[in-house]
């Protein structure tokens, strides 16, 4: 009895057409009548995508769409890019406004800028905190903060990253001497707004592996950045070797001159802690 029952139930799936609606290959039936026990093993079509196969693709997919989110600091990049971190979210310790000097183009400004920010000694402002510092592809620099206590040094324990971009900005053109003869005449010329390009360095926090804030660690590295800046001509010749060294204490020593000193014009600073110790 349970013998036949096998057979029809065998005779039914072969005899049915079995419409395929999935990435699965119609099943293979395998019957031992002897044992009274039925086998069923599926089939992979080739050059069919399973289920699995298909929810790897969907998460490929997402994570390229997300790839394409905001991208106001890292120069059309993702931030995922980046060490998967948002900078919109995490705070601004420093922001520097410079302009370009007359007759100064502002791709040598650019330039000069980055290879003062990606050239400034962190390591001899923190010698005791062990650090990491790569230059960015956009020009500035980010810094790492390692704990000290692992046996290898390893741990990253936030940090800092320096952003040097362009920045453009729009200022109205108005004379406020113009003469009543010549008011008609410069009365669209007021109007207009005429582009003018400028140059920021945007330090953020890097809260990433961050337990406690390195609140100290910060200060130090952007009071020491700030003052490299802002002094200009802190760095002079000293030596036939063409070394350059500190003329203004309580700055490190840098290869390159601070963009001030005669390329770029400092507009504006603001940091975190400015109001520190007035």
């Amino acid at each position: 009895m349970y013998v036949a029952s096998l057979l029809r139930s065998f005779l039914l799936l072969h005899l049915i057409p079995v419409h395929v609606t999935s990435f699965v290959a119609p099943t293979r039936i395998r019957t031992s009548l002897s044992h009274g026990v039925v086998s069923i093993t599926s089939a992979i079509i080739p050059g069919l995508t399973t289920p699995s196969d298909t929810k790897k693709t969907a998460s490929q997919i997402g994570s390229s769409s997300s790839d394409k989110g905001n991208d106001t600091f890292g120069e059309g990049k993702s931030n995922r890019e980046d060490d998967g971190v948002d900078w919109e979210l995490e705070e601004t310790l420093l922001a520097i406004h410079l302009r370009p000097l007359p007759g100064k183009s502002l791709d040598e400004c650019l330039q000069r800028v980055s290879s003062y920010t990606q050239s400034f000694p962190f390591a001899a402002v923190l010698p005791v905190q062990p650090l990491q510092y790569l230059p960015a592809k956009d020009g500035g620099v980010d810094l790492k903060f390692l704990r000290k206590k692992t046996d290898i040094k390893s741990g990253i324990d936030g940090g800092i990253r320096f952003f040097v971009r362009e920045k453009l900005e729009v200022e109205a053109s108005q004379d406020e001497d113009d003469t009543d003869e010549d008011e008609d005449e410069d009365k669209d010329k007021s109007d207009a707004f005429f582009p003018t390009n400028g140059i920021e360095i945007i330090a953020k926090r890097n809260s990433r592996g961050q337990t406690i804030p390195k609140m100290f660690a910060e200060k130090l590295v952007i009071q020491a950045f700030v003052k490299g800046v802002t002094d200009g001509g802190n760095v002079e010749d000293s030596s036939a070797t063409g070394s350059i060294t500190s003329s203004s204490a309580g700055t490190p020593k840098t290869r390159f001159e601070s963009p001030t000193k005669d390329m770029v014009a400092l507009e504006s600073v603001f940091h975190k802690w400015m109001d520190v110790g007035r």
